[in-house]
C-alpha cells in the first residue's frame, strides 16, 4: 500500500494537507496541544490542525437547527460515502448524529483525518477484493460488535469522571477506563480490520477468517496492523508515546503502575517487565485522549462503511433486536449533545422515563424555549415513547413532557 504524501487525498479533500512519506516516519503526537510537529521539518505540518481538547464540545454542534446540521454533515460526510443516498438516508435517520458531532470536533482538518481514511480504506479495498466475503464477514461479527460499542458506553459521563482532584485516583480512574477500553472495544474492532486486510490479500472464506481472528490475541492484532502501514504504526502505538496499544493495555490490566512523587507516574512493561516509561499529569492524558481517538475513528470508518453499504449488506446481517441497553446508551449520547447530563432513564410499560438535568446553566425561559427541538432526536430514536423531567440543580422538576408516537 503506498503512503498518501501531498497527492492522493490532498487532491480529493483540499482542505487536508497531508505530510509527505519522509516527514511522518517518526511522529511525537501531542494530542494536548494545537499543533503537529514532524521533526524538525515545519513547513511539512498540516496547514488547520483541530486536535482532541480535554472537554468534549459537541453541544453546540447538537443544538444547531436540523436543516443546518444536515448541510454541514452531508457536506463534510460525501467525501467517506460512495453512496449519496445512504448518506442522506443517515443523516435524515440521525444515525451518525454523535459521530459526525465527534468528526466536526476533534478530526476534521487534522492529521487525525487522515488516519480515519486509512482506517477506511481497509473496508474498501477488502469490498473491492470480494464484496461478498467482506459483507459475510461483517455480518458474522457483528454481533460482538455490539458488545463491544455498548461496553464503551457515553464517552461524556466518562470524561467527566476526571474531576478528582488527588493525583493517585486520576491515575487509577484513568488506567481502569483505558484497559477496559482497548481489551473491551477497540481490540473488537482491530480484529475485524485484520480480517479486512486478508480478503483483500485474497482470502475468500468469511467463516474461517472470523474463526481465526477470533482466536488472536490482541498483540498479535497490533503487530499485524503495524507491519500492513506506517500510518498504522502512529496509529496503534506513535500517538501512544511510543508504546503499543496491547502494551498499555497490560500495564492498565496488571496495575504496572506506581505514582512517584511529583506527581508522576513510573509504567514497566514487556515479558519481564523491562522496559520503563514515566508520565507526568499531561503525559497521562495524552495517552487517555489517544486511545479515546484511536476508538474514534475505528468506530467511525465501521460506521460510515455500514451505513454506506447497508442495503446490500443486509442480507448478511444476524435477526436480532435492538436492546434496551443499546437504546439508553444512545439516549444518554444525545442528551448530552443537548447540553443535559441524564440523571436517570428506564422503561416502563413501554415508555421510555428520562429524568435529565441542564449541564450549561440556562435560565428556565431559554430551556423551555428551545426544549422541542432539543428533544427532536430523542423523540424520533424513541418512536415517540417518551416522557421526559428536566430537573433543577436542587431536584426540583422544571420542565416535564410526554411525546406520543407520529400518527
Amino acid at each position: 500500500m503506498e503512503a498518501i504524501g501531498s497527492q492522493g487525498l490532498h487532491n480529493l479533500r483540499p482542505a487536508i494537507y497531508i505530510a509527505p512519506k519522509a516527514t511522518r516516519t517518526l511522529f511525537p503526537f501531542n494530542l494536548m496541544q494545537n499543533d503537529v510537529q514532524y521533526g524538525k521539518d515545519h513547513c511539512a505540518r498540516p496547514s488547520h490542525v483541530e486536535m482532541l481538547k480535554s472537554e468534549f464540545v459537541l453541544r453546540d454542534l447538537g443544538r444547531l437547527p436540523p436543516e443546518q446540521f444536515a448541510s454541514m454533515a452531508k457536506k463534510d460526510l460525501a467525501f467517506y460515502f460512495q453512496n449519496p443516498d445512504a448518506l442522506d438516508r443517515a443523516i435524515s435517520m440521525g444515525v451518525i448524529l454523535f459521530d459526525y458531532a465527534s468528526f466536526h470536533n476533534y478530526l476534521k482538518g487534522s492529521i487525525l483525518e487522515l488516519f480515519l481514511y486509512r482506517i477506511l480504506e481497509i473496508y474498501r479495498k477488502a469490498k473491492e477484493g470480494n464484496q461478498s466475503a467482506c459483507f459475510e464477514l461483517i455480518g458474522l461479527w457483528q454481533p460482538k460488535m455490539a458488545i463491544a460499542h455498548q461496553n464503551f458506553a457515553c464517552t461524556g459521563h466518562l470524561e467527566r469522571s476526571k474531576c478528582v482532584d488527588r493525583f493517585d485516583l486520576l491515575v487509577k480512574i484513568c488506567f481502569q477506563e483505558m484497559g477496559d477500553i482497548i481489551e473491551g472495544t477497540i481490540k473488537t474492532h482491530m480484529k475485524l480490520l485484520c480480517g479486512m486486510s486478508r480478503i483483500s490479500s485474497g482470502t475468500v472464506c468469511a467463516k474461517n477468517i472470523a474463526d481465526d481472528i477470533e482466536h488472536m490475541s490482541l498483540g498479535e492484532t497490533v503487530a499485524k496492523l503495524v507491519g500492513m502501514h506506517e500510518d498504522y504504526f502512529i496509529i496503534y502505538k506513535g500517538v501512544l508515546k511510543g508504546v503499543s496499544l496491547n502494551q498499555w493495555r497490560n500495564i492498565a490490566n496488571h496495575a504496572a503502575y506506581l505514582v512517584i512523587p511529583g506527581e508522576k507516574i513510573m509504567c514497566h512493561y514487556g515479558k519481564e517487565n523491562e522496559f520503563e516509561i514515566t508520565l507526568d499529569r499531561a503525559e497521562l492524558m495524552q495517552v487517555y485522549n489517544g486511545i479515546h481517538s484511536v476508538w474514534r475513528m475505528q468506530k467511525m470508518a465501521h460506521h460510515f462503511f455500514f451505513c454506506d453499504n447497508i442495503d446490500r449488506l443486509s442480507p448478511f446481517l444476524p435477526k436480532y433486536q435492538i436492546t434496551d441497553d443499546s437504546i439508553s446508551i444512545q439516549i444518554v449520547e444525545l442528551c448530552y449533545l443537548q447540553g443535559y447530563e441524564v440523571v436517570s432513564c428506564r422503561k416502563s410499560m413501554g415508555i421510555w422515563n428520562v429524568q435529565i438535568r441542564d449541564q450549561l446553566g440556562r435560565d428556565v425561559h431559554t430551556l423551555k424555549s428551545s426544549f422541542d427541538e432539543a428533544m427532536n432526536p430523542l423523540v424520533r430514536f424513541t418512536e415517540g415513547k417518551l416522557l421526559v423531567d428536566v430537573i433543577c440543580s436542587g431536584g426540583r422538576s422544571i420542565i416535564n413532557a410526554g411525546f406520543r408516537p407520529a400518527g
